[in-house]
């Protein structure tokens, strides 16, 4: 399977850029590659959330490669892989905490991998997972972890160091799919109408998430958040 992989960070008006992205490429016993995107996202209004965000990305890709690495873990389920290495970053975060005197930090986490005509993911939080297809359609794959606390977004589930309330997770079977584009965001995209993320993902522009983020920046909002990206493209 042929796969070619981006990454952008946008910093938007924040004060600190907050989110980590990270991609690389594992291999089977049998000599398949999977690329692997892991996207974190600290939480805001939480303090040392670019912190958080950085040791959790860097415990799950260590985590990831460490397994893949080891006869014990590599022949397991890639979800089951993944999941093993969010609790790894959780408990990192906890260890983390405790050492600094910090009460609470987090992020959000997104880890995708794409092999053997497989997309396998986890998901906590709020950052959104989209396929486009050969047909434009632009399709969320992954559950947003969110609810309304007197009309403002409220997480139901983040890497805290505490008990991990949710995982989303789930497999797309490729073969069955004529896909076009995965794409990996923190939630920062959501400043920018769907409608338009659809047509950048779907444009014949050779670096779409460039594009993505030069439609953010026009839109000039005083409060836009962090926002990064990745793209895996067919």
């Amino acid at each position: 399977m042929d796969v070619r992989a981006s990454k952008i960070r946008y910093q938007g008006t924040r004060d600190e850029q907050q989110d980590t992205v990270s991609v690389f490429q594992v291999s089977t016993e049998t000599g398949n590659a999977i690329a692997i995107g892991v996207l974190t996202d600290g939480i805001g209004g939480l303090s040392h959330g670019g912190d958080a965000s950085s040791l959790v990305n860097a415990t799950v890709e260590k985590t990831i490669k460490a397994a893949f690495e080891n006869i014990e873990f590599s022949s397991k389920p890639l979800i089951d892989v993944f999941v093993l290495a969010a609790k790894a970053a959780n408990q990192e975060l906890a260890a983390y905490q405790n050492s600094q005197n910090i009460e609470i930090c987090g992020c959000t986490l997104l880890v995708v991998g794409l092999g053997m005509d497989r997309l396998n993911f986890i998901s906590i939080g709020d950052s959104p997972l989209w396929m486009t297809d050969r047909n434009d359609r632009l399709i969320r794959l992954n559950i947003d972890h969110t609810t309304d606390v007197n009309g403002k977004s409220a997480l139901t589930s983040a890497v805290l160091g505490d008990e991990i309330s949710e995982i989303d997770a789930g497999e797309v079977d490729l073969s069955e799919q004529d896909i076009q584009n995965v794409l990996l965001s923190s939630d920062g995209i959501r400043s920018l109408p769907i409608d338009r993320v659809t047509e950048q993902l779907t444009s014949s522009e050779d670096n779409k998430l460039r594009s993505i983020v030069h439609e953010v920046a026009a839109l000039e909002s005083d409060s836009q958040d962090n926002m990064s990206m990745i793209l895996f493209e067919f």
